[in-house]
C-alpha cells in the first residue's frame, strides 16, 4: 500500500515537473532583441514664431509652395508654405491645416 502511493506521488511529481519545464516556468524563455538599429530620420523647420516642427519626410520648398505634412512633435497635419526675405533667407510659415480633424 505505501510503495504504491510513493509510486502515485513520484508519478504525478515528474508529469508535474515535465509541465512545469515544458511550459516556461521552471526555464523561462529568453527575449531576443533585434542586433538592427532601426534608423528613424527627422527634419526640423523653425516657423516665423520661433516655435519647432518635427517631419520624418520634408520635400523641397521654393518660394511660394505649400506643401502639407503631419508634424510628429505637435501630432497634427500642417500645412508649410515658404517665402523669401529681402535679405535672401526662406521663411517658413506654418498652419494648421484646416482638415485636420483635432479640435
Amino acid at each position: 500500500m505505501v510503495n504504491d502511493m510513493k509510486l502515485n506521488i513520484s508519478l504525478y511529481l515528474v508529469m508535474g515537473l515535465s509541465l512545469l519545464t515544458q511550459e516556461g516556468c521552471i526555464h523561462p524563455s529568453q527575449v531576443v532583441v533585434s542586433p538592427h538599429k532601426i534608423n528613424v530620420k527627422y527634419k526640423f523647420v523653425t516657423d516665423g514664431r520661433q516655435r519647432t516642427h518635427k517631419y520624418r519626410k520634408f520635400p523641397r520648398v521654393h518660394s511660394g509652395d505649400i506643401t502639407v505634412q503631419y508634424c510628429a512633435r505637435h501630432k497634427q497635419w500642417e500645412t508649410i508654405s515658404a517665402r523669401w526675405t529681402k535679405h535672401g533667407v526662406l521663411r517658413f510659415n506654418v498652419t494648421r491645416h484646416r482638415r485636420d480633424n483635432r479640435w
